[in-house]
């Protein structure tokens, strides 16, 4: 419990100086201060398709090639203008996901922290993969890191 505690006092320190806008979510690419990057949408693979190469734990996929599926699935990505992002990633019991934020040069992955509620179970860590698309054919970017802590409505 300590630790959160500090981990939120280094978080708020990340998000500026001042008083927080209470409506502003703290996740945000602006209380992250990640300038004019953004947010990327999520993709999901489909469940009659695997991956077919190893990408590690990031990677870009630039084709379909890339996966080997059913012959009635359908990705529903459009290569020619869009590239998949895959992060593999541990998440941790206080973790509630992984959002993307892009600025043309580096992909942020902001692992998004709640606060305990009273009487909450105690999770396990997993292993996660996250897929992202950036609106753009055959794009690289370097990653980047970064979090946020918010307060979930406890019952």
């Amino acid at each position: 419990m300590k630790q959160l505690g500090m981990t939120v006092v280094a978080l708020v320190t990340l998000a500026g100086s001042g008083a927080a806008d209470p409506k502003e979510d703290p996740c945000s690419a602006k209380a992250l201060k990640l300038g004019t990057a953004k947010l990327l949408t999520p993709w999901q693979l489909p469940a009659n398709c695997t991956v077919g190469n190893d990408l590690g734990g990031r990677g870009f996929v630039t084709s379909a090639d890339a996966f080997t599926c059913a012959k009635d699935a359908k990705l529903g990505v459009d290569f020619a203008k869009t590239t998949l992002v895959r992060v593999t990633w541990n998440m941790s019991p206080a973790a509630t996901g992984l959002a993307a934020f892009d600025d043309g040069k580096t992909i942020t992955l902001a692992t998004r922290f709640r606060s305990p509620c009273p009487n909450d179970p105690h999770p396990m860590p997993m292993t996660m993969t996250s897929w992202f698309q950036i609106p753009s054919a055959k794009a690289t970017r370097a990653f980047g890191e970064a979090s946020c802590t918010f307060q979930p409505a406890c019952k």
